[in-house]
């Protein structure tokens, strides 16, 4: 895999809005935490997220004291509505889109996906108005990325590899995992699969500058957790009985639902031992969980795959030791904690919750 560092001199002039200025000493991140190119960025005084308008993206500022949306731009009579607007150009580049983002010691990180086959996707860099946005590297050919993260000066990317699958289809034939030192321009590559398809690999944090990541082979019970070191640069499996591949690591556990015992557990995966936290609320249809930020994410599905399926959900916040909400919710997710609530989802549009889980929605 050839890592293309083409530095290219592309300024979009992103001019942030009046309630954005002067965040420099607000943003700054610290490099002993883990950073994950998302749709959104928490700042203590508001959010910035991705939105659209007729397919065009574009970035905008949600407010936190005002509760009021603002497009990132400082353009005097702008319209906000085409590509004459600064926070629809930071949404494209060439002819690809803006995917996901993320903050990192006062730099502005941006993945674009290629509309085309032909076009590569990239990452690029750019100050934090926006100025001097560069193309830091190209994805690899038939490569996508499925997760990304910015830690201890290092960034870390799992890709999907394409290739055929046999005479009839093309499809996932890898899963490889790589490092960049974004210091030194260089990269190693960490783990891969063998051209199984059934198998995969899954970043699940970062902690004590080291990265944990897992195996998953749908034909196997076992989920094996893997570490890499990013001081000696060697990986070892520290974890061969995990069986759990929804969780992001939460205080060096995996919270998940154990529907053969109806709890809520919090798995060690040093210790290799469980702790139950709270009884699983238990609803008609398909239980599909995932946990991330401490936030174990209960999603019953009933009729999933038809057009009458209906998804009930419920929270438990393990920081809280509680339930988000007292009974089960329609049309509600959550992601993460945000300020005194959370950041989520309703009839899936962003929302942000306060407190007493009460939303505003961001479009």
């Amino acid at each position: 895999m050839k890592h293309k560092l083409a530095i290219i001199g592309t300024c979009i002039g992103l001019f942030i809005c009046s309630s954005c200025e002067n965040r420099d000493e607000e943003i700054k991140m610290n490099s002993q935490t883990a950073v994950e190119f998302t749709g959104y960025i928490q700042m203590d005084d508001g959010i910035y997220y991705s939105s659209s308008m007729d397919n065009q993206p574009y970035m905008c500022f949600f407010d936190k004291k005002s509760k009021k949306k603002v497009p990132v731009c400082q353009k005097p009579n702008c319209k906000h509505n085409d590509m004459n607007c600064s926070a629809f150009q930071l949404g494209t580049y060439k002819d690809s889109i803006l995917q996901t983002f993320t903050f990192y010691k006062n730099r502005l990180y941006l993945y674009y996906t290629g509309k085309t086959n032909n076009q590569n996707d990239v990452i690029m860099t750019a100050d934090l108005d926006g100025n001097n946005r560069k193309e830091w590297f190209q994805v690899p050919d038939n490569s996508l990325i499925n997760q990304s993260f910015i830690y201890q000066d290092m960034m870390f990317i799992s890709y999907n590899v394409l290739g055929e699958i046999d005479d009839y289809q093309t499809g996932v034939i890898s899963t490889q995992l790589y490092v960049y030192d974004m210091n030194e321009n260089t990269e190693k590559l960490i783990d891969k699969t063998e051209s199984n398809k059934d198998s995969f690999l899954v970043f699940i944090g970062f902690q004590d500058g080291k990265a944990y990541y897992i195996e998953s082979d749908i034909q196997k019970e076992q989920k094996p957790i893997y570490e890499y070191d990013l001081k000696t640069k060697k990986t070892k499996c520290i974890n061969y009985e995990n069986t759990i591949e929804t969780s992001m690591l939460y205080q060096q556990t995996l919270l998940y639902a154990d529907q053969e015992d109806k709890k809520i557990k919090a798995y060690d995966i040093f210790e290799k031992k469980d702790t139950v936290l709270a009884e699983l609320p238990e609803h008609e249809g398909k239980l599909v969980q995932s946990s991330s930020d401490g936030i174990v994410r209960l999603n019953y599905v009933v009729n999933p795959g038809t057009s009458s399926s209906v998804s009930y959900f419920q929270a438990y916040d393990a920081q809280k030791k509680d339930f988000v909400y007292p009974k089960f919710q329609k049309g509600i997710d959550l992601f993460f904690h945000l300020w005194e609530g959370y950041f989520g989802t309703v009839k899936f549009e962003f929302a942000v919750f306060d407190e007493q889980m009460k939303y505003v929605l961001l479009d």
